[in-house]
């Protein structure tokens, strides 16, 4: 199965460690990189193929979201506030989802729906 790569971006150093922590707990995630500003965000994923980026909501606004979420690499974002303690999941359709009282497990299963179901293929020899 391809795992799920996820970029974080703009978030304190705790937040952004804890995160990374959680998701190498689990096998299907892959931390890809992270970054310490949005001003370059669009070309993060780009270069990252990020299928997720967690951000942190106060830098939310110098990240061109539109341009990430309908970009030749489009990534959903998932912005979540500085003390960690709610998210909220940004796509590019009419859909916003307010996710409170953030745990390991809540943040786990907001990034396997976020993304969906993935496709198994083959290793490729």
């Amino acid at each position: 199965m391809k795992p799920i790569r996820i970029l974080l971006a703009s978030m304190p150093a705790m937040l952004t460690e804890m995160i990374a922590q959680i998701i190498a707990r689990e096998p299907e995630f892959v931390v890809v990189g992270a970054i310490a500003e949005c001003s370059d965000l669009t070309s993060a994923v780009r270069r990252s193929h990020a299928d997720l980026v967690i951000v942190g909501q106060l830098s939310l606004a110098e990240a061109n979201v539109p341009a990430v979420l309908s970009s030749s690499y489009p990534a959903k974002i998932l912005t979540i506030t500085e003390n960690g303690q709610c998210a909220t999941l940004n796509e590019l359709r009419p859909h916003r989802e307010m996710l409170v009282d953030i745990s390991a497990a809540s943040l786990v299963a907001a990034i396997r729906t976020a993304i969906g179901p993935r496709e198994s293929k083959p290793a490729l020899q």
